[in-house]
């Protein structure tokens, strides 16, 4: 009749336990990664589309009309121009003529999420300004 011999190493499985939390520790890294990227591009994307509409709100002010007269003239579509670019993006945004020749748009967006947030978005904004005067 044979006989078998179990050990009873108390360390045995402890590598199993590493392994797992190991593994959870880089799933997390690289969920932070994905959805860090996701959200540093959809900055990125909120300025882009910012500032081009800014720019082309800036482009409607009339600054060759008075500039001897130390004003400047802002023409009514500059603010419609801003927002006709902003829905043509399909973006949300606030357009605010400051001063004679000043255009500033802050466009907000939701980015999804892969990981975080079990899906669900996050919300970015960007704020970019333009001068029909070039000084900005």
């Amino acid at each position: 009749m044979k006989t078998m011999m179990h050990s009873r190493d108390p360390e045995r499985g402890s590598v199993s336990v590493f392994v797992a939390i190991v593994f959870v520790a880089i799933l997390f890294v690289v969920a932070m990664i994905v959805d860090g990227g996701r959200i540093r591009a959809g900055r990125r994307q909120a300025g882009d589309i910012a500032q081009q509409a800014a720019r082309r709100a800036s482009q409607q002010i009339d600054v060759g009309s008075t500039l001897g007269q130390g004003s400047v003239a802002v023409d009514g579509s500059a603010s419609s121009a801003a927002n006709d670019y902003l829905a043509a993006r399909g973006a949300n945004g606030t357009v605010v003529i400051s001063g004679p020749t000043e255009v500033t748009v802050t466009v907000t967006m939701d980015v999804d999420l892969l990981f975080f947030d079990l899906g669900g978005t996050q919300p970015v904004s960007a704020t970019r300004v333009a001068d029909a005067t070039g000084d900005l």
